[in-house]
This record gives C-alpha cells, sequence and structure tokens, in this order.
C-alpha cells in the first residue's frame, strides 16, 4: 500500500535508513508521543512528549494529508478541548471552540463535557472541515 494513502504511514516523515516508515501515535495520562519506525519495524526514535501532563484521550492521523493530527485532551482545570496540529505535531492549536453542551436554562441542571473519547476526521470528500 502507498505511503499517501495508507493512514499508518507518515509521508515526509523518513526512518534512520531513509525509506519511509511507520508511525505509532500513542496517547496517555501523562501527554502523547509520536513513535517513528523504520520500514522493519525493527528501531522506533521517540518523538515527545507533546501536552506534557495533560491527559490525552486519542490522537489520530488524518489520512486526507498523512500529516495533520487532532489530539483529543483534559487539560487540567480548563477540560476537555481539541488540539490540531498541520506539520505532524511540530505545532499545536487549540480548537477556537472546545467540547460543550448548550448553555443550561436558569431553573434547569448544567451538563459539562468530561472527556472526548474519540475523533474521526472528516471524509475526503470534505477537504478543509
Amino acid at each position: 500500500m502507498a505511503a499517501d494513502s495508507d493512514p499508518r504511514q507518515a509521508p515526509g516523515r523518513t526512518s534512520s535508513d531513509g525509506g519511509d516508515g511507520t508511525v505509532l501515535l500513542v496517547a496517555t495520562r501523562k501527554g502523547a508521543w509520536i513513535y517513528h519506525g523504520n520500514p522493519a519495524r525493527s528501531a522506533w526514535q521517540a518523538d515527545g512528549p507533546h501536552f506534557l501532563g495533560h491527559i490525552i484521550n486519542h490522537v489520530v492521523l488524518d489520512p486526507r494529508d498523512g500529516r495533520t493530527l487532532l489530539a483529543a485532551a483534559r487539560t487540567g482545570h480548563l477540560g476537555p478541548t481539541i488540539f490540531r496540529s498541520t506539520d505532524f505535531g511540530t505545532n499545536w492549536q487549540e480548537a477556537s471552540r472546545p467540547p460543550a453542551f448548550a448553555k443550561a436554562p436558569p431553573d434547569g441542571p448544567g451538563r459539562a463535557v468530561d472527556h472526548t473519547f474519540w475523533l474521526t476526521p472528516c471524509h475526503g470528500n470534505e477537504p478543509g472541515a
């Protein structure tokens, strides 16, 4: 399978031997890591931590371009949010509207989002979404 059609491959990222390698995205309660492996998966290089000290529930690679990452984070007292990187994790930008329920009516109980469990990139026919 070609690197540009397989979401597990990272076009533009190379392993120590110069070939395209495998990428493993790891989300933990202590942050996120990106592991780059050689084609044989016998050698790995760690990139991270990203978001050190924050709970990362999910990290996913957008298969439409092979370099955009989405991360579901719980950042302590600020609550759950989503981060996006368009340069394979070098820079991250927080979502302008993190996940939230509608404001509760004055006489009703309110709800709060505890965490985002799963992220799914849009379909290929939804560019820019």
